[in-house]
């Protein structure tokens, strides 16, 4: 699939005020090689949002005992992961993230991301922060391979809504 989208116009998805706190877990693998895993929000529950500076983002990323660190503060998409995947075996995403829903925060909506990434027995770990600086709750997330591309058909994404 060319992405997996979850907004609070679909059917089946309740993405409004019910929770203060989602749930996302997925497993994914790209159909393509040198791909990385976009994360773009919706504020109205139907468009996904591409305001340029709305997906703030913090980065801590460890691969073979070297830590990196970056910003991204000017982005329409939160990145999953700097390191790029593909279609070789052992190639793939798998990672939580927590979207704090609730009007107790600022900057609001902090999402909170973990992912670990396995090409062929070499484990890659990303902890990212991020903020959707924007006025409102969010209603929808789309999970998507840069450049085009899409997931594998057995790519799964699984959304919890967290009851306080």
């Amino acid at each position: 699939s060319a992405g997996i989208s979850f907004k609070d116009s679909d059917r089946d998805v309740t993405f409004d005020n019910t929770y203060n706190t989602y749930k996302f877990i997925g497993n994914v693998k790209q159909a393509s090689d040198d791909r990385v895993i976009y994360v773009r929000c919706s504020n109205d529950g139907t468009n996904f949002d591409t305001t340029a500076g709305r997906h703030l983002g913090d980065k801590i990323l460890r691969n073979n005992g070297s830590i990196e660190c970056n910003s991204d503060q000017t982005s329409t998409v939160w990145v999953l992961d700097n390191k790029a995947g593909g279609t070789a075996a052992g190639e793939n995403y798998a990672f939580e993230i927590t979207i704090y829903n609730s009007d107790l925060h600022y900057p609001r909506y902090l999402g909170l991301m973990q992912n670990a990434r396995f090409t062929d027995n070499t484990g890659v770990i990303s902890i990212i922060s991020g903020r959707y600086n924007y006025d409102g709750k969010i209603k929808g997330l789309n999970f998507f391979p840069n450049s085009s591309s899409n997931f594998i058909a057995d790519s799964t994404i699984s959304m919890y809504g967290v009851k306080s």
